[in-house]
């Protein structure tokens, strides 16, 4: 698909070169029969890969061992991991791309739900894809790796790689005969054209805003653009230059979809939605509601809207409201007669205009990774009711810890026993005995949200934040001890120092509160510069440590608040801090940003090194001898960071029913008990296969070690 929602992903502030390309595009016949793009016509270019070089740089088998005849290959999880973000569908409608937060492209078959291939190669989040019209060839865009790539759909084998654009990807569409390809990207909002004949393209415009949305008019000579805080444009792709404006600037455009015998265009905001007369520009109808997105059924006689409350269908002929129906989308696509294909962060499902009806609904993808925490047993389940405890050397389920029907949305260990802690949607926190599998309390914090929670260092104290911004306290065995009053805003982040009852909080009102729980008072304000998203004491508990919404690490000694000037910042957009954590000697601070860029903060020497996840952080710790950092993503990964270096050393993933330990080598640890149900993407000079952990064994004579993945062991 070539649009999409409003876009929300973050971005890295670096700087590239333009490409300059000169082009000029001939007419596109009206109508024209799609041209073949199958490897007879577009071969590939050379694989700029080498042995024992990953397939992708998040790939989870950064190091792979040398296989003959192999270039690259990697493991991976057949569901997504992390937010799905991208989708189209195969000109014949049986099979549908996804794409998301991992970097891999899965294909899978609509009617069966059968996964049927992966494409592996891409640096980035999976930002938009789009399907030739003769089936033949994939397109995509990584976002911040700054590429649109070219994929043999048959074969997953990579085609091309076009590079040089100087910020993100965002959008990509083939022309309606194949014959062009539209890619869009960047704060400057630039549109660039590629010819599959001449296999020649260049930059056609900048729009001076980013681009939120393409779609080729059915003839090939127009390109629908709609851009941030700017009227809808008709970009004539000879010229460069504008033909039509529909709206206005003040009403920022979220889509704008052509009919598909190219009369009409449908254009939403977030305002209103209107369908205009094509050439003419005149409005032929509107609806005063926020037009979010928006397709037109293959004969062009219904036009589905995505408005705030529901998913409306509307005919044509009259304008009459014809069916609605309820489903949270990110992209949609009118696919055959009367079927909808509807994308979210998770989900995969297929509606029914007619009555309405779901058809199907697939849960593909996820956002939580395995929680990991000292010598605990790794928690899965975090997203659901139900979480789960697994042996973190083996991957062994332990046992499952039920949550009734409220969905878990943070965890904490207590630091001595076996006691965990569970915010649940439903306003509740859920204590649980780990290790005996047994609910003990469930603390109500009703009508009010949970917004953060942390036990004291001797685990005899459960502090609670909440939305009315106040600070709970409980004792272990469940018993309310009261509230700590003061914040004037939600409370975000709470830290209990590692000596004594001194409690840490921040929130939404820009201060940092010291608490003497003892005396139930705040002893201490400290001002920050922004809002407060997470907090963390020294292991000497000397020095507090503060994440703002700002994008600054800032220190402050406990003992007079006195502020530390060695402030750590990243100045790119979307950078704020998500997750801190001290190793365990206090040198180093380990720093997460929304925008998944990771450091390891020597704070004395004010020396750091840069990691990198796929997703925005979720947590950071380490490990108890203090040489690895560990961090949890988006993506449902956790990453395994050598302390001196910032090199990967290991990664673990979790699906529903294993928990999968991954050296650089990629040999593997999972549960001897489980069969395996991951995939291995191997690249050749000739194909990219996908094959199962059997297949690849056997194919190439390798053998998994389980023995050597000690994640975390000196």
């Amino acid at each position: 698909m070539s649009w999409r929602f409003e876009n929300s992903r973050l971005l890295l502030g670096c700087r590239m070169l333009t490409l300059v390309v000169a082009a000029t595009m001939a007419d596109h016949a009206a109508a024209a029969e799609p041209k073949d793009l199958g490897p007879g016509k577009l071969s590939p270019e050379a694989l700029k890969l080498s042995v024992g070089r990953p397939l992708g740089a998040f790939a989870l088998v950064p190091q792979p061992m040398p296989i003959p005849g192999v270039l690259a290959w990697t493991i991976e999880t057949r569901r997504h991991r992390g937010d799905l973000t991208a989708m189209d569908t195969s000109p014949d409608g049986r099979l549908v791309a996804l794409g998301g937060d991992d970097t891999t492209i899965r294909i899978w078959e609509l009617e069966s739900g059968k996964l049927v291939r992966t494409l592996v190669g891409h640096d980035r989040d999976i930002r938009a894809l789009s399907w030739s019209p003769d089936g033949g060839t994939i397109a995509s865009t990584g976002g911040t790796d700054r590429t649109v790539r070219l994929w043999n759909a048959s074969t997953s084998m990579p085609l091309r790689v076009f590079k040089g654009f100087k910020d993100d990807t965002e959008l990509v569409q083939w022309s309606a005969d194949g014959s062009v390809l539209a890619a869009a990207g960047g704060a400057s909002g630039w549109i660039w054209l590629w010819r599959s004949d001449t296999q020649q393209g260049g930059q056609l415009t900048e729009m001076g805003e980013e681009v939120l949305a393409i779609d080729w008019s059915p003839d090939g000579r127009s390109l629908a653009v709609a851009t941030r805080n700017k009227a809808v444009s008709i970009i004539d792709v000879e010229s460069g230059k504008a033909t039509a404006k529909f709206g206005d600037d003040q009403n920022s455009p979220y889509f704008a979809r052509w009919s598909p015998d190219g009369t009409r265009l449908a254009v939403g905001t977030h305002a209103d939605a209107s369908v205009y007369e094509m050439p003419s520009g005149k409005r032929l109808w509107n609806i005063a509601e926020h037009g979010f997105d928006g397709c037109w059924s293959p004969d062009g006689k219904q036009l589905v809207l995505v408005l705030p409350n529901e998913v409306q269908v509307f005919g044509v002929a009259d304008w009459k409201k014809l069916q609605s129906f309820s489903v949270y989308e990110y992209e949609m696509q009118w696919l055959g007669a009367d079927r909808v294909l509807v994308l979210n962060d998770t989900d995969l499902s297929c509606w029914q205009p007619s009555t309405g009806k779901q058809l199907f609904r697939r849960q593909l993808g996820g956002h939580w990774p395995p929680v990991y925490s000292g010598n605990q047993p790794l928690v899965t389940g975090l997203g659901t009711p139900t979480l789960a405890l697994w042996d973190r050397d083996s991957g062994r389920k332990l046992r499952s810890l039920d949550g009734d029907q409220a969905t878990i949305s943070s965890v904490a260990w207590a630091r001595k026993g076996d006691l965990l802690a569970a915010v649940a949607d439903d306003k509740t926190v859920r204590v649980w005995d780990a290790g005996a599998g047994k609910l003990l309390h469930t603390l109500d914090h009703k009508p009010h949200d949970v917004t953060a929670i942390a036990w004291s260092a001797d685990s005899k104290l459960l502090a609670s934040g909440t939305s009315d911004a106040a600070i709970r306290l409980w004792d272990a065995s469940g018993k309310d001890r009261g509230a700590l009053k003061g914040h004037a805003k939600p409370v975000a982040a709470l830290a209990w120092s590692p000596r004594g009852n001194l409690l840490a909080s921040g929130g939404d009102d820009n201060v940092v509160k010291l608490w003497n729980v003892a005396a139930s008072k705040a002893d201490r304000d400290i001002p920050t510069s922004s809002e407060v998203h997470v907090l963390a004491f020294s292991p000497n508990g000397a020095m507090l440590a503060g994440g703002t919404a700002d994008a600054a690490v800032q220190l402050w000694q406990v003992a007079g608040g006195k502020k530390i000037n060695v402030d750590i910042k990243y100045d790119a957009e979307g950078s704020g801090i998500a997750a801190l954590s001290w190793s365990t000697d206090g040198k180093v601070l380990a720093v997460g940003r929304e925008n998944a860029v990771g450091q390891l903060w020597d704070w004395q020497a004010n020396r750091t090194v840069e990691i990198f996840t796929v997703g925005e952080f979720r947590y950071l710790t380490w490990t108890p001898n203090g040489n690895w950092a560990i961090s949890g993503d988006k993506a449902c990964a956790v990453y395994y960071w050598d302390r001196s270096s910032g090199k990967l050393g290991g990664v673990i993933v979790s699906q529903d029913d294993y928990v999968l330990l991954v050296a650089p080598n990629g040999y593997y640890r999972i549960d001897s008990s489980v069969e395996p149900d991951f995939v291995f993407a191997v690249q050749t000079p000739g194909e990219q296969l996908m094959l199962t952990p059997a297949e690849f064994a056997a194919k190439f004579r390798w053998r998994n070690n389980p023995s050597v993945v000690k994640l975390g062991k000196p």
